[in-house]
């Protein structure tokens, strides 16, 4: 009788292959490289304020206020007079060709949305009005 005899084949040894691995790390750090670079720096207005709950009123200002007009609307009153977001870069800038130092405090309710607080700010400043002031709402107890 024949005997077969099978010859043993080695075995292969496990192993991980690190090649796709290092593909993808590749390129995720070339994704965050290039994506960090098209961030570019976002561009405000300074605003200093108060730090400490003590603060002193301005003796002069001009009173631009800020209050909700019911719904998504605002009313925006220069000293006591309502005007339009357009009329307002008007006014500030009249103002600030008779009175040159003059301040402006912005004040708004807490129903107010802070964009259009923005807005307001954002056309005061870019008529001229370099000297701006929020109106704070004073502590309980003081």
């Amino acid at each position: 009788m024949f005997q077969i005899r099978y010859k043993r084949s080695s075995r292969i040894k496990p192993s991980i292959d690190f090649t796709p691995l290092i593909d993808c790390a590749f390129t995720l750090i070339i994704f965050f490289a290039v994506s960090t670079t098209l961030i570019s720096a976002r561009t405000g207005m300074n605003l200093n304020l108060p730090e400490k709950s003590e603060v002193e009123p301005l003796q002069k200002h001009v009173q631009v206020s800020v209050k909700n007009g019911g719904g998504r609307d605002v009313a925006i009153f220069f000293e006591d007079l309502q005007v339009t977001p357009d009329t307002l870069g008007a006014m500030v800038a009249a103002k600030l060709s008779s009175e040159p130092d003059s301040a402006f405090m912005v004040a708004a309710e807490p129903e107010v949305l802070y964009d259009d607080v923005v807005r307001v700010i954002d056309i005061v400043n870019s008529s001229g009005g370099k000297k701006l002031a929020l109106q704070l709402k004073q502590k309980d107890g003081d």
